[in-house]
């Protein structure tokens, strides 16, 4: 299991709504999330890198998954490490294929709730 969102709803108090509208913004932003790394990637921008994944962490903290968070963390120290980016984009590439999975466990969670 990818996700774990134990946390996420004590936080919200078990409100159903509001856990599905905190899941739903996570879905609908993973797209434009992804395109941001790529394109840091693209254009060998380290701070921009850095940026990107760091705005990751509060979704990877909310639904559970210290994996992915470990794994957004490290993106944002390689970038401010200045890490080669044939090193960055295979990082980004496990995060990627790691976060699809979390978005496809994410929309069956939207269907039960």
């Amino acid at each position: 299991m990818k996700v774990d969102l134990t946390n996420l709803e004590i936080m919200l108090n078990g409100d159903k709504e509001s856990l599905k509208s905190v899941i739903k913004m996570i879905v609908d932003k993973a797209p434009s999330s992804m395109e941001k790394l790529r394109y840091c990637l693209h254009t060998h921008n380290h701070g921009a890198l850095k940026s990107a994944a760091h705005s990751l962490k509060p979704q990877m903290s909310y639904i559970g998954n210290t994996e992915m968070l470990e794994m957004v963390s490290n993106l944002e120290k390689y970038s401010l490490e200045k890490k080669d980016f044939v090193f960055l984009k295979h990082e980004i590439e496990n995060f990627e294929n790691e976060y699809q999975c979390v978005i496809f466990e994410l929309n069956k969670w939207l269907l039960i709730l």
